[in-house]
């Protein structure tokens, strides 16, 4: 996650090659275009909008577009960054900020692969068919048929793909499972706020310093990290807030829920903090070149 950019790693008659700012580019994109995916895909296909990101699992498409790119990034992060050899707390590769990407990468394979539980999905209508097995309906009093077709009918049932469903997990390990999820997507979004916040703001190369100052493009990096930081902590407190009013409301928390899932804010809030998340790394990747910084003092000590 270094500010330079790195030799690429070459191999002898193979035609590719790979370097950090490539593998920033790709976790960036891959974030930043989950969410937009997602909510493209409810324009084509006869599926609901889902009221959260995680419930795009139980989607056709979605749920490929969903663990695949939730796998992608863990992986990377997981496996590509290491620890560089400093202790150093000031420094941005120290062993500390090593072990906070690994332990992101691992949260972002439990988000995937231990899906969130419920229907997300208030849609009426013909979207709601993929999620139901054995189907029964509700329909407006005098509907002169039960079926998906008649305005303002609701499918009743349990997700056909639901992973808990399938594998017959009582009450606690269904709760387990949900544990894992929320606490995975918890922990993934701290510690990519951290990272955007407080480590891409560090000086890492000689080349964002002039005569001991921040350069005016170092200082405009890190303007876009620290808000991309601060936004993927309002989406952490947002849905932290959310859970603690269902929490408080209890068995009265319907009214509340209706009007938050109505308005899709666990999505918005998710989708915030993900395009928040790729923005920091494209901006991290230098994707733009007048993010570069422009070397003027080849003997400029490495700043920590």
């Amino acid at each position: 996650m270094s500010d330079q950019n790195t030799p690429a790693v070459s191999f002898l008659n193979v035609p590719f090659e790979v370097t950090q700012r490539q593998v920033n580019k790709f976790v960036g994109w891959t974030a930043l275009g989950l969410p937009v995916a997602l909510a493209a895909i409810t324009l084509f296909l006869p599926i609901c909008f889902m009221t959260s990101i995680s419930h795009f699992y139980y989607t056709p498409v979605g749920g490929d577009i969903l663990v695949g790119s939730l796998t992608v990034i863990g992986a990377i992060m997981l496996l590509f960054y290491r620890y560089k050899g400093t202790d150093d707390q000031r420094h941005a590769h120290n062993r500390l900020n090593a072990r906070l990407a690994k332990l992101a990468g691992l949260c972002a394979l439990g988000v995937a692969f231990a899906p969130t539980s419920g229907l997300g999905c208030g849609y009426e209508g013909q979207a709601s068919r993929f999620l139901i097995h054995a189907t029964t309906f509700g329909v407006p009093d005098g509907a002169p048929e039960l079926n998906f077709n008649v305005p303002g009918a609701f499918a009743l049932g349990t997700l056909v793909n639901d992973l808990n469903t399938l594998l017959g997990l009582d009450g606690v390990l269904h709760t387990i499972f949900g544990a894992i999820h929320y606490a995975s997507a918890a922990v993934m979004f701290a510690i990519l706020g951290y990272f955007s916040f407080f480590v891409f703001t560090a000086v890492q190369t000689s080349d964002a310093l002039e005569n001991g100052e921040i350069t005016e493009v170092k200082k405009l990096r890190n303007r876009i990290y620290r808000v991309a930081g601060a936004l993927i902590f309002l989406a952490i407190a947002a849905l932290v807030a959310k859970f603690g009013i269902e929490y408080f409301l209890k068995d009265n928390a319907l009214g509340f829920k209706i009007w938050w899932n109505g308005l899709y804010l666990t999505f918005i809030f998710e989708a915030i903090g993900l395009i928040s998340f790729g923005i920091s790394w494209l901006v991290k990747a230098r994707i733009f070149g007048w993010f570069e910084d422009v070397s003027h003092d080849a003997s400029a000590s490495l700043a920590t």
